[in-house]
């Protein structure tokens, strides 16, 4: 072979190295590309969720304050702006403010319930009837009214009976409650009947029933103010 061939030969090796060499970085860059694009696209959609959550947080806080704003607007000056309902069915009427929405009563085959079409407040008065059962625990609405015996109360739920230690004493059929009332003291773990720290509640019984013996309600946060829970409980009257 002479010696320009073989210079040839070696050329054309040399020259398809470096375009092998060539195209192997080229596709490496490709995929560090493929990579790094991949990367930054992960990186933008994690900027965009923690801005939704950013923005559904400030929805929720907004909501509750101007929750919290409708809820003060309810004043107890307000006389006007009250009216009187009549339950016919347990000789029951009260006075609620006209804010609450309209009230409904219905009784269903083991539980009743009184509650106003004004969702954005979080008030209603329940109970059950002595055969309800349920597969959970019972809960503080899962009751029948209370009673007394020998100075003391006891409220009766659907699984046992619960002494309490009223808070106030309105009269011989109602009852005001809160979580010093119960044994917990404000204080237990799971499930329990007892009222959380900051509520209000209140027990009623409905005299001359067989059937709905009782009524519960409690408030909270974000529920109406206690003035005015106070002033509809103090309202109520047993109509014969």
């Amino acid at each position: 072979m002479s010696n320009y061939k073989k210079s040839l030969i070696i050329t054309l090796i040399f020259v398809v190295s470096i375009i092998v060499a060539g195209c192997k970085k080229t596709g490496e860059q490709i995929k560090n590309d493929e990579q790094n694009e991949k990367i930054e696209n992960l990186g933008t959609l994690v900027d965009s969720i923690d801005n939704e959550i950013i923005e559904l947080k400030k929805e929720v806080k907004d909501g509750l304050n101007e929750s919290k704003k409708r809820i003060d607007k309810i004043e107890m000056s307000d006389v006007d702006n009250w009216i009187t309902f009549k339950i016919e069915k347990l000789g029951m009427e009260f006075e609620y403010p006209e804010i609450l929405g309209e009230a409904e009563y219905n009784q269903g085959t083991n539980y009743h319930i009184l509650s106003f079409s004004n969702k954005d407040y979080s008030f209603s008065l329940s109970g059950v009837t002595k055969d309800f059962s349920a597969p959970r625990g019972a809960t503080n609405r899962d009751m029948t009214g209370f009673e007394k015996d020998n100075n003391k109360y006891y409220i009766n739920y659907i699984y046992r009976k619960i002494k309490i230690v009223p808070k106030k004493v309105i009269n011989n059929n109602i009852i005001l409650l809160d979580c010093m009332s119960y044994e917990e003291k404000c204080e237990f773990m799971g499930p329990t009947a007892a009222l959380s720290s900051g509520s209000l509640g209140v027990v009623i019984n409905i005299p001359e029933q067989e059937k709905y013996t009782g009524l519960f309600s409690s408030i909270g946060e974000n529920s109406i103010p206690k003035k005015v829970f106070v002033g509809i409980i103090n309202s109520i009257k047993f109509i014969k």
